[in-house]
């Protein structure tokens, strides 16, 4: 069996960067989701934040308010599985053999499904609103 200057098994070492290789496409891919939430999260809260004013219905402020509140929610889970996901990556990229623990990889996917249900729920309270207001034809 071929020795490296670590003293590692080649084959240890080439599963490893294999791991890294695959993890890294997995975390490039999240990122890319998260990112385009987070631009859809700030773009419909500048678009409510705009126009807030124009619309005089009874529900509205509740609504707008849940509503932001679910798209803060969204961002607020987007950078903190930011920060997990560029942390972990940091750490297995300078030690191959230190894999990305379990608990990082539940945590920083756990936080990508809230900022998705966040956004949905979100848009779900603006759209029904919408729909019952009469703003969109049925």
């Amino acid at each position: 069996m071929s020795r490296t200057k670590e003293n590692a098994p080649i084959e240890n070492i080439e599963n490893a960067e294999k791991h890294y290789a695959r993890f890294s496409e997995e975390t490039k891919l999240l990122s890319d989701f998260l990112k385009h939430i987070a631009t859809l999260d700030t773009g419909v809260i500048v678009v409510i934040t705009t126009f807030f004013n124009n619309f005089n219905h009874p529900y509205l402020g509740l609504i707008i308010t849940i509503s932001l509140i679910c798209f803060a929610i969204s961002l607020i889970s987007i950078v903190i599985s930011h920060f997990i996901l560029v942390n972990t990556l940091a750490m297995f990229s300078r030690d191959l053999k230190r894999l990305p623990l379990d608990i990082d990889r539940r945590l920083y996917m756990n936080l990508a499904y809230i900022a998705a249900a966040g956004f949905l729920s979100g848009f779900s309270l603006l759209i029904g609103f919408a729909v019952s207001s009469g703003l969109i034809a049925n």
